[in-house]
């Protein structure tokens, strides 16, 4: 994720004027959407494969930071909020399916520690990098910068699906 969450909350903060109870809204509907989405994107994974299904859901966490760019209010996000929840849960889900089915099982442990290991520090580095890029850039353009990186991301996805399906025949 090239953006971090602190872009996102500035934005609802400083831009959007958010309060206490917006915020819990918001957080509330992202989080049943993304209980959801983990049951949703297991079983999808099951029936149409994990490659399939991490294509979809990084394309759908790509429609975040746009959606976010066209909001004027605060409950504009709250309409959005339950697809991009549900699609985080993907990806997130469907990262460690991944890993999993390219992990040799006798290192799968050490891994599992190194995909943490850079998970959590993409997650320390990308909220400074999202709020860098805004300060340069403003805001706005920051967040369409960012949703064309995660479109990008979303056709790796998507070529590496294509390259399974061929590999299959």
């Amino acid at each position: 994720m090239a953006n971090g969450l602190a872009t996102f909350l500035t934005y609802e903060v400083d831009y959007l004027k958010t309060n206490e109870m917006w915020a819990a809204i918001i957080s509330t509907i992202n989080g049943i959407a993304m209980a959801y989405g983990y049951r949703f994107w297991g079983r999808f994974s099951k029936n149409n494969g994990n490659s399939a299904a991490i294509t979809i859901a990084s394309l759908g966490m790509a429609l975040a930071p746009f959606f976010y760019s066209i909001s004027t209010k605060i409950y504009h996000v709250t309409y959005f909020v339950a697809l991009t929840g549900f699609s985080v849960s993907g990806v997130m889900l469907l990262l460690l399916n991944s890993l999993y089915e390219v992990s040799p099982r006798e290192n799968r442990t050490s891994f599992i520690a190194f995909y943490n290991l850079v998970t959590n520090i993409t997650l320390v580095i990308s909220p400074w990098i999202g709020m860098r890029l805004s300060h340069f850039t403003g805001i706005k353009t920051a967040f369409v910068i960012v949703g064309f990186l995660r479109i990008l991301s979303g056709l790796t996805f998507l070529m590496r699906h294509k390259k399974q399906q061929v590999e299959v025949l």
